[in-house]
């Protein structure tokens, strides 16, 4: 049985009086967001994280006014015990699709690669492998 690649996060915040939802941003950057989610309608939130790094957080308050400024930064280092981390540098992204991709052209795959675990490494891993890119499935 294969572990679960996604690392997880859950950030946890003190409430605003006159809050409708709350949007949570973060990227890998200080002060950098490049991710973000809206419409969270509690005080708690958990982000799934699909490679391994220092991750910086921020909340912001949203009503019919508009959305209040960062809230104060946090952040999370992470490390994602990677069975989709196919070619070994710590992350699970698009190298490792391509390394994926030419591996089933040119007949060279392993049985490491068969992230389905049906017994054959053919186009349907690439799928799997490219929503676990996507943050939307988790590579066990």
């Amino acid at each position: 049985m294969k572990t679960l690649l996604l690392a997880i996060v859950t950030l946890a915040w003190t409430g605003v009086d006159d809050a409708t939802h709350y949007k949570i941003y973060w990227g890998e950057n200080h002060g950098v967001y490049l991710y973000s989610q809206d419409g969270i309608e509690t005080t708690e939130y958990t982000v799934t994280i699909n490679r391994s790094g220092t991750f910086y957080f921020v909340v912001t308050a949203k009503n019919a006014s508009g959305e209040s400024a960062y809230s104060n930064e946090v952040s999370a280092t992470v490390a994602v015990n990677a069975p989709c981390d196919l070619n070994g540098d710590a992350r699970v992204d698009v190298l490792d699709l391509q390394l994926l991709a030419r591996a089933i052209v040119r007949e060279e795959t392993q049985p490491a690669m068969d992230l389905n675990q049906d017994g054959t490494v053919n186009v349907i891993d690439l799928q799997k492998l490219s929503r676990v890119i996507l943050g939307i499935q988790a590579c066990q």
